[in-house]
């Protein structure tokens, strides 16, 4: 089966994060040789050659400019118009692009779309707010034109799922293929920090709401906070103006992106993970830290209520609450006997899910179809 794949940034993107590496994890493990190609843009300087191969993937990097990349990915389309493909997949990790899904109805190919999550009000923290009313009308208008072709769907959680639904795509033809993490060394007592350590590890962006984290943790005594990954600028810099003005410059760090080993040394140092997100498609940086056992105190919204178990592996509480952010965070300090139950459960919940078996269920798909283009070449 020769597959062609869209997505905004190639997996060698600096900006890359959780949507590239759901993308390459699952299609690296069930591609062929030589029958599946990626076509995104790729913003890294060391990376020079247009065509290359990464794992089994052909990867062709038409622009270096993210934002130019719908109109640069159309010089595919005299590939798409004349290799044959079976499939075409068109990852969602920005907003649509459309011509994918016009050329797949055209030439009668098999459509894939993969939606992490719809951005929705998530826009308005992020763009200014002209841009961000355009582009928030833009996403829905395009999504539900999207509905109309009636294409398969892959999406990384139920929550997803149901926002999906309600926007009008077809419940049978959503197939849900969660995002994964490679199972964690085990962290013993002896590399965990000697004074409480909360930690997050993830994008720094403004929906993420790490004010709110600094804010709780101005009310939890003694206990340090550790904030690490790529981000925006100006945020990290409202970050630091806003430790200082609660009086936490010495409790705080603000670390900015790290290593792949950097950040395994934070999580297994780290005694509670927090997360304050307005919404996660899933929360892979969530999953992540319950795989080094590390138990999450994180708001109840979309995505996050799914990616953490509540009393299992962490604790939920009600989106928006900085107090009961507190209060969380403080009794997994104190309870070591809940904190030791809830970091079990969170390796366990983490193990749970797996790049194989992600692969597994998106191989179910692809099947599927194939057995429905078989019938319909049989029924001519």
């Amino acid at each position: 089966m020769k597959i062609v794949l869209f997505n905004w940034r190639s997996v060698l993107n600096l900006n890359a994060g959780g949507a590239e590496i759901h993308l390459y994890e699952i299609f690296n493990r069930i591609a062929d040789e030589n029958n599946t190609c990626l076509v995104a843009s790729c913003d890294n300087r060391q990376i020079t050659s247009q065509e290359l191969r990464v794992g089994k993937l052909h990867v062709t990097h038409v622009t270096s400019h993210e934002f130019l990349y719908p109109l640069f990915s159309m010089r595919f389309l005299p590939k798409v118009l004349t290799r044959k493909f079976d499939v075409i997949v068109e990852d969602i990790s920005k907003v649509p692009i459309l011509w994918p899904l016009l050329t797949s109805k055209l030439l009668s190919i098999p459509f894939i779309i993969i939606i992490h999550h719809v951005h929705g009000k998530t826009l308005f923290e992020e763009l200014p707010p002209v841009l961000a009313h355009v582009v928030y009308v833009y996403e829905l208008l395009m999504l539900r034109l999207y509905t109309f072709f009636k294409p398969y769907v892959v999406t990384v959680s139920k929550s997803t799922k149901c926002e999906l639904k309600t926007i009008g795509f077809e419940e049978g033809k959503i197939w849900i293929v969660y995002n994964a993490v490679a199972q964690s060394p085990i962290a013993t007592s002896n590399s965990k920090s000697l004074d409480p350590l909360i930690v997050y590890v993830g994008r720094v962006k403004r929906y993420k709401r790490l004010g709110h984290l600094l804010k709780a943790v101005k009310e939890v005594p003694n206990a340090k906070l550790i904030i690490a990954g790529k981000g925006d600028s100006d945020v990290y810099n409202v970050l630091r103006t806003l430790a200082k003005e609660l009086r936490l410059n010495s409790r705080v760090k603000l670390v900015g992106e790290v290593s792949e080993e950097e950040k395994q040394l934070i999580l297994q140092k780290a005694w509670i993970y927090v997360a304050t997100s307005m919404k996660e498609g899933f929360g892979i940086s969530v999953l992540e830290a319950q795989a080094f056992g590390v138990p999450v105190v994180a708001y109840d919204v979309l995505g996050l209520n799914e990616s953490v178990k509540n009393l299992r592996s962490g604790i939920l509480v009600r989106d928006g609450d900085i107090a009961g952010l507190a209060k969380a965070i403080t009794l997994l300090i104190n309870d070591c006997v809940l904190r030791e139950k809830l970091s079990k459960g969170a390796r366990c919940h983490a193990s749970s899910f797996s790049w194989d078996r992600s692969a597994y269920q998106f191989q179910l798909l692809l099947n599927q179809i194939a057995k429905v283009n078989n019938s319909k070449v049989h029924c001519r």
